[in-house]
């Protein structure tokens, strides 16, 4: 696997995430979206490209087996740990916890990279708005509604 250093989407999603986190988190709560794909949305349009159905569905099965088994176990684990409880053990396990979730997720962003690069000669470029259409493409199958306009703006100012 490559460096996350020399991968732009982890660089972007770190820089975004902070922005846009409780719309991400609201999404993957109420409509099961995958806010690794989310992020994406936001990387390829703030780059130019649109996204189409099909490109939404390699992206899905690309990251599917390891959000399922992987990402969503871990996640689950860490969920189930109360905030309010003290002690450094448990103050530790859910550190450690934490730690491996996001080694997780940048695997994950790794995977949709290697993607991107094999692919990305086959996403057309526009002078659209493509972000809003990459978010509104990968919400359709899951009944999302039209991310808000602060979402929009967040993605396309990252510098990145």
């Amino acid at each position: 696997m490559s460096d996350s250093n020399n991968n732009p989407f982890w660089n972007y999603s770190l820089a975004l995430y902070g922005d846009i986190e409780p719309w991400c988190l609201a999404m993957q709560n109420a409509h099961g979206a995958n806010v690794n794909l989310l992020l994406f949305c936001c990387f390829a349009g703030s780059q130019g490209y649109q996204l189409q159905a099909q490109h939404i569905e390699a992206l899905d099965q690309v990251t599917d087996q390891w959000n399922s088994h992987v990402i969503k176990p871990l996640r689950g684990l860490r969920q189930q740990l109360p905030e309010d409880q003290l002690g450094r053990d448990y103050d530790s396990a859910r550190q450690l916890l934490l730690a491996a979730e996001l080694e997780a997720e940048r695997y994950s962003q790794q995977q949709i990279w290697n993607w991107w690069q094999s692919q990305c000669d086959t996403v057309e470029a526009t002078n659209q708005q493509p972000v809003l259409a990459n978010l509104m493409a990968y919400g359709q199958s899951l009944s999302m509604p039209e991310p808000p306009a602060t979402v929009i703006d967040a993605a396309l100012c990252m510098n990145i």
